[in-house]
């Protein structure tokens, strides 16, 4: 069975226990007297009240085709001619691209535990649930947290493989220990994540599952720069504050995913703001070429383009989101193991849709 590494295109966004260092470069707003500016300002900010306990429900579906890097280019459509390099057969085997998708729904807990206007808060995010259907080429897996792991099948002394654990063995394995997982979170006066803690188990098994191609992204970790989890503490990065129709420009760097550092370049425009809902839309790239830290696969994937598109809705009275779209498209080059040839060349091509939704 060929592994693909459509896991590690599909989510970098999402990169389990990545850590961000956001660098805010925003455009010059325009030009306004201050009492003008001040009359039209909406406080993107949180707030943040110690006790608070607050559920979310995170879904990320995600659909994924590898496909060899030399189907993937321009070729003859006559592959039978006597020069052909490979049988007519072969090569239209070669053309036919990998599909996989992937659907992951979480449920997160955040839990208010210090709070200052000021200075900021201390949050714990706990993975209270997590669901996971995938569907690849040799690969069909089902997991649900809660429900109960299913028996192991009973298996004769005579049969080789009763020692050898099964696929949904394995899968239960690395995801089950995710469940009640706590990330404890530093948030500044502005909803922007300074430090993170825990999650261990988030990264170790986002990084098992992307080696082996089991899933197709990773789990959001605490990381800020595009990260799904820090639009829960603010949608106005860079900014605690703007005016309706006012256009903003942040560049974040993204350390510590499987494939190395990158720079993602976001731009927000506050839209709207009526009975006390603020609605925002953003877009955004991640830059290509940027790699410039080892990563655990930097080595053998390279992403080549990348874009993403949003939308949320921000609870101004409340200080928090409420509902957040967010659509990325990622191309990648990268270098898998083959069992004929030993490795093999790729172009991936992954869409992924994340939606959040605060439920209490």
């Amino acid at each position: 069975m060929r592994t693909t590494l459509h896991a590690i295109a599909v989510c970098i966004l999402l990169a389990a226990g990545g850590s961000a260092t956001a660098v805010f470069s925003a455009e010059p707003p325009p030009a306004t007297t201050p009492e003008s500016r001040s009359d039209r300002e909406v406080n993107l900010r949180p707030k943040f009240r110690k006790g608070d306990q607050t559920r979310f429900i995170m879904t990320i579906d995600s659909t994924g085709q590898t496909r060899s890097a030399d189907a993937a280019a321009p070729a003859s459509k006559d592959r039978s001619r006597p020069d052909s390099k490979k049988p007519a057969k072969q090569a239209a085997a070669d053309d036919k691209a990998e599909e996989q998708t992937m659907k992951q729904e979480l449920g997160l807990l955040l839990r208010v535990k210090e709070a200052d206007p000021e200075k900021g808060a201390t949050i714990e995010l706990v993975y209270e649930s997590l669901k996971v259907d995938l569907r690849s080429p040799g690969m069909d897996v089902t997991f649900d947290s809660t429900k109960k792991a299913a028996k192991p099948a009973s298996k004769t002394g005579s049969d080789p493989s009763a020692s050898m654990p099964t696929e949904q063995d394995m899968i239960e394995a690395m995801l089950r220990p995710m469940v009640g997982t706590t990330i404890t979170m530093q948030v500044d006066a502005d909803g922007n994540i300074t430090s993170s803690s825990g999650g261990s188990a988030l990264s170790m098994a986002g990084m098992l599952t992307a080696v082996n191609g089991l899933t197709g992204s990773s789990l959001p970790g605490a990381g800020a720069g595009g990260d799904a989890l820090g639009s829960l503490f603010t949608v106005a990065k860079g900014r605690g504050s703007a005016a309706v129709g006012e256009s903003w420009t942040t560049s974040d760097t993204l350390d510590n995913s499987l494939i190395g550092t990158f720079r993602i370049t976001n731009k927000t425009t506050l839209k709207s703001h009526a009975r006390g809902l603020a609605q925002l839309a953003f877009a955004g790239h991640l830059e290509p070429g940027t790699q410039g830290s080892p990563g655990l696969l930097s080595s053998t994937a390279q992403v080549k383009e990348s874009d993403f598109t949003g939308d949320a809705a921000w609870d101004t009275e409340r200080g928090m989101l409420k509902t957040m779209t967010s659509d990325q498209r990622i191309v990648m080059d990268a270098t898998v193991p083959d069992m004929d040839a030993g490795q093999r060349s790729v172009t991936m091509t992954s869409r992924t849709r994340v939606t959040v939704k605060r439920i209490d």
